[in-house]
């Protein structure tokens, strides 16, 4: 954790100006064209995902493969696709030449495609919520009409139509709560801090039981890798540091969007502010998507999100 949180401090001394700003997120676009790269030959080489990551009633040999890139499962990586699609659009936008506004133009279809094809539920939803919160800083409308088509979209294709509607389905919430599922892994974290199954100190209710002991990492620690991961940043996070350990991470999501909301509005440039505000949106999905799966599991992406952070 050493590397990202010095990044961030560093980031924090640097004076950001247009220039800046640019050569940050083409730094970062770069970085998602070469996991792309990855992704894309992992498609054309037809390579099969693991069953674990296939929903029996949902996948069948119609559903298009499940890329990872050079992930462990496709939802880290779509973690990482959640920035660069924001980070695309807001390079995409601010372009001054034809062959730019081709090369990040098609590096933003890219990326879109990429999400489509990680069918990670959590990143198909914080993406679209990131392009709405960037677009709708400039224009509720245009916003309105770019969430109108993404529903539009979404409902015409069967696979992805029908995986993202299960998880609003009574089986879903039934499935996910047994053990192994999301809502069971929920509960398990309150019950750690003691807020479920019985007060354990007022101790372990503020800061929890540590880093390392519950988790993704306890799992690696007791060689039962994945049987204790839970699926949302802010639930791990109070099992492992308690209330004051979430409230903090809290503050740290809202304060930095709000500051980030704030100068985006009070921007004159027009090129800084389609700049900006989609470097809002980006670190609006990554904090969206922190509410379904865990974002601090493979935590390389803070070396994206806390320079972006500090950008706002």
């Amino acid at each position: 954790m050493v590397g990202p949180f010095g990044i961030m401090l560093f980031a924090s001394a640097v004076d950001w100006d247009y220039a800046k700003h640019r050569r940050l997120l083409i730094y970062i676009t770069i970085s998602g064209l070469l996991m792309g790269g990855v992704a894309g030959y992992q498609v054309l080489t037809k390579q099969a995902p693991q069953s674990e990551w296939l929903d029996t009633d949902l996948d069948t040999d119609r559903t298009i493969i499940r890329v990872w890139s050079i992930f462990s499962i496709p939802t880290y990586y779509s973690i990482f696709v959640d920035i660069s699609i924001l980070v695309a659009l807001g390079l995409l936008l601010t372009s001054s030449g034809w062959f730019e506004r081709f090369v990040w133009g098609l590096s933003f279809l890219g990326f879109l495609l990429a999400q489509l094809l990680t069918y990670a539920r959590g990143g198909l939803l914080a993406s679209a919520f990131g392009l709405f919160v960037a677009l709708a800083v400039e224009s509720l409308v245009w916003a309105c009409v770019a969430a109108a088509a993404a529903v539009i979209g979404a409902l015409t294709i069967p696979q992805l139509r029908d995986r993202l509607l299960t998880a609003f389905t009574w089986a879903y919430v039934q499935e996910s709560s047994q053990p192994g599922g999301r809502i069971y892994q929920w509960g398990r974290a309150l019950e750690n801090v003691g807020i479920l199954g019985g007060f354990k100190g007022i101790k372990q209710l503020l800061i929890g039981t540590g880093p390392g002991t519950f988790g993704t990492q306890s799992s690696i620690n007791l060689g039962l890798h994945g049987a204790l991961r839970i699926d949302s940043a802010y639930y791990a996070i109070m099992a492992e540091y308690g209330l004051l350990g979430v409230v903090s991470f809290v503050y740290f999501v809202v304060s930095t969007l709000l500051e980030g909301l704030k100068k985006v509005l009070n921007t004159e440039d027009k090129r800084v502010k389609l700049l900006l505000a989609c470097v809002l949106g980006a670190v609006s999905a990554w904090a969206f998507h922190g509410l379904t799966d865990n974002v601090f599991d493979y935590f390389y992406v803070l070396s994206w999100v806390f320079p972006l952070a500090m950008v706002l």
